[in-house]
């Protein structure tokens, strides 16, 4: 049982089994889609069969030969620009309003929930664990461990906070999900994993340490804070606001509900990729955007130091700041003989975002998979062969 961990700007791709199967979209969100040219339209139409290659056919063309090369079946991919066009493809039998198990690009919800609750006013990035959840874990006959108390909501939003890794990263400290699981009911709840696995602790240390249990506090603080359901609250104040009317959190999955927990199709996902839009700002304002998205806190990652982790995302500026990109990946595969999924997003603002996801979630290559799946997407963009 692998956790998930990040991928930092590399791209990864889904890919499919049979390319007859595929459909392709493009299109601007002020009109209906229009279906992509097929080999049948070309040779009825020969004005058709000598014009140059769409971006459609160009990022079928490529993705069909890393799906090939990787033997990846279902793939979902979609491609949106800042004009509002769009390249939307499936392969191998997948279909577009088929939900996808997002892993942890569930993280990105949890952020943008803790952002609201900031924008209300209900709570700030130096907001502590000790006042935000000790009658949290009372109400449940528990004692907040005292090294949580000082630990603030930033600290768990850049993964500083002192808190274990995943088995992935770390085989011998990091929490192995396959012992959890088993000592965990079918009704446990995220506050129950907190407890099962050993985690509620931390060491004090504040260097970055990716953990999804940062964004399972932040989940048991989005209860605390708000009076209601984690899944109740990012329906009303994410969702729906964000015209996405049927996003789920399967029973399987709600004891690790805020950190790997959402099924979404990859059209809504690229919804929620829109919210960090700060040149088009939906759920969050662009002043909450600047604290929170793109304030350059926790710590100073890459190999220049320009990387910030927060809201659930990696986030690289400009020299200038004018434009920032984004980068997360995502990975379901918690539960034996249940269906594993592979996810990626990248965001470029201003400019274009994708989101890529593919079942089975392939076991190697994922890295490759993604330095040749940007090749792909930037040459349909750019409609060069």
């Amino acid at each position: 049982m692998r956790a998930s961990f990040p991928f930092i700007f590399c791209v990864v791709v889904l890919l499919a089994i049979n390319a007859s199967t595929a459909r392709t979209i493009f299109a601007t969100q002020d009109n209906s889609a229009a279906r992509a040219p097929t080999a049948d339209d070309r040779g009825s139409n020969p004005a058709a069969s000598d014009a140059s290659p769409s971006s459609q056919e160009i990022l079928e063309r490529r993705l069909g030969e890393i799906r090939s090369k990787y033997h990846l079946e279902e793939v979902w991919i979609r491609v949106e620009t800042s004009q509002g066009d769009f390249l939307e493809t499936e392969f191998g039998g997948a279909g577009s309003s088929d939900g996808v198990m997002i892993g942890s690009l569930t993280k990105l919800v949890t952020g943008i929930a803790i952002a609201i609750l900031i924008q209300q006013e209900k709570l700030s990035l130096q907001s502590k664990l000790g006042d935000l959840l000790d009658t949290y874990f009372k109400d449940r006959d528990k004692e907040l461990d005292p090294s949580l108390r000082e630990i603030s909501i930033e600290r768990l939003l850049s993964h500083t906070a002192g808190l274990r890794t995943n088995h992935s990263s770390d085989p011998v400290n990091g929490i192995d999900n396959s012992l959890v699981f088993r000592r965990l009911g079918i009704n446990s709840t995220p506050f129950d994993y907190l407890v099962e696995s050993g985690g509620d602790k931390s060491t004090g240390e504040n260097g970055f340490v990716y953990s999804n249990l940062s964004y399972l506090l932040l989940g048991l603080v989005v209860e605390a804070v708000s009076g209601e359901s984690y899944e109740k609250f990012c329906d009303e104040q994410i969702f729906k606001p964000a015209g996405i009317s049927d996003a789920s959190i399967p029973k399987l999955y709600q004891s690790i509900a805020p950190f790997a927990g959402w099924r979404l199709t990859v059209d809504q996902f690229d919804k929620i990729i829109g919210i960090f839009d700060i040149n088009n700002p939906t759920v969050l304002t662009r002043e909450t955007l600047r604290d929170t998205l793109l304030a350059d806190f926790g710590a100073s990652l890459g190999q220049k130091n320009n990387v910030h982790y927060t809201l659930g995302v990696f986030v690289k500026k400009s020299a200038d700041g004018k434009s920032y990109f984004l980068s997360h990946n995502g990975i379901a595969d918690f539960f034996r003989h249940q269906r594993t999924y592979y996810s990626y997003m990248e965001a470029s603002y201003p400019g274009a975002r994708w989101v890529f996801a593919t079942s089975p979630a392939p076991k190697t290559g994922g890295k490759q998979i993604a330095a040749e799946v940007r090749q792909a997407v930037e040459s349909a963009l750019n409609r060069q062969q």
